[in-house]
This record gives structure tokens, C-alpha cells and sequence, in this order.
């Protein structure tokens, strides 16, 4: 079920917590300063130019250094488990929708595409994009923290009037012409993992 922005939050790891604990404090002070302030939701963002060597940017860094090393994409559980990504360029238009609003005072939105990917699915768009004769590998492992299904509901923001317009596909290909121009790219999923 997408998550809406007036759901019970419940944070399943210190990183979440530290997410909505920042949301909160932001939201408080401003109130008693009497300054506006909108909290933004980022669901999985990816696009040209994340870090390749920070092992917490993402799916899309890691599992593209993976195949680009000719190493299968490894999924954990069964690869079935879904996230909302949405491409960088739809979430900077939703933030700048955001910041030239002025009715929003203490109010949250989610920035997501609105739809939800498999895991395993993202994996092989991926290594057809780029062309390579491999397939992932379900590690059958669990993460301790990691959430089975992740999906924003968006229909706050799109009631401003966004929409995103970047497909899963499109996204994708923009990130790896992006990633091909790179000198050098190693995989640090042993350091993500």
C-alpha cells in the first residue's frame, strides 16, 4: 500500500528515525520562529552523477558498478520486495513546485514517482541497458532494517499540479550514458553489504 503522507511513521532503522527526527525538529523550530517551512519525503532517488564509491547511494550505483564489472547484481530475499525510485530530474521539479508555493506552512509531502518497481525487475532493466549477458543472483539473505515494500503515495503533491514524466526506463539510460563516460568504475558492494 503506498504510504501517504499522514500515515502512522513507524522507522524501521536508526537511518529512518534520523530522517523523521530531522522532519520534526525543522518543523518545530520553524513554528516557533514563525518561519515557513515544507518537509520533502524523498523516496529512492537516482540520476547521473551519485557517488559510485559511497556504498549508501542506492540500488542504481551498486548494482550498475556490479554489471559494468561483469558481476551479477546480487538481490537479497527474493527480489521481489518494491521501492518507489524516482529519477533526479522529477524530484527537482517536484522541490521547486515545493519552494515556489506559498500556501505549504508546516506541511509534508512525498516525493516518489507513485508507482513501485521490483527489486529484481530495476536489476534486469539495468543489465539490459547495458547489454550484458548476466542475471541476478537471489541471495535468499535478509537485511536486518531493510523494509519489504517501499511506495509513496504522491497524490498531496499532485494535487500542486506534478506529475512525473522521467520513466523507469528513461531514468535508467540517462544514468548509464552518465556512468559510461566515468574513467573508472569499481564496485563497492562488498562495503555496501
Amino acid at each position: 500500500t503506498p504510504t501517504k503522507e499522514t500515515d502512522q511513521i513507524n522507522p524501521a532503522s536508526p537511518y529512518a528515525l534520523s530522517k523523521y527526527d530531522q522532519e520534526n525538529i525543522v518543523i518545530n523550530a520553524c513554528k516557533r520562529t514563525d518561519i515557513q517551512a515544507t518537509a520533502m519525503r524523498f523516496f529512492l532517488c537516482f540520476g547521473p552523477r551519485q557517488s559510485l564509491n559511497n556504498p549508501y547511494t542506492g540500488i542504481c550505483s551498486i548494482f550498475s558498478t556490479q554489471i559494468l564489472n561483469d558481476s551479477p547484481p546480487i538481490l537479497f530475499e527474493d527480489g521481489m520486495q518494491t521501492r518507489d525510485v524516482i529519477y533526479v530530474g522529477d524530484l527537482v521539479k517536484a522541490c521547486l513546485l515545493l519552494l515556489k508555493t506559498d500556501s505549504l506552512k508546516y506541511s509534508t509531502y512525498n516525493i516518489g514517482s507513485g508507482s513501485a518497481v521490483t527489486i529484481k525487475a530495476f536489476a534486469d532493466t539495468l543489465i539490459r541497458i547495458y547489454g550484458k549477458k548476466i542475471k541476478p543472483v537471489v541471495s535468499s539473505q535478509y537485511r536486518l532494517g531493510d523494509v519489504r515494500h517501499i511506495s509513496a503515495d504522491i497524490s498531496r503533491i499532485r494535487e500542486l499540479g506534478f506529475s512525473p514524466s522521467t520513466t523507469l526506463e528513461e531514468g535508467l539510460a540517462h544514468y548509464a550514458q552518465w556512468i559510461l563516460q566515468e574513467e573508472s568504475v569499481s564496485s563497492s558492494f562488498e562495503e555496501a553489504k
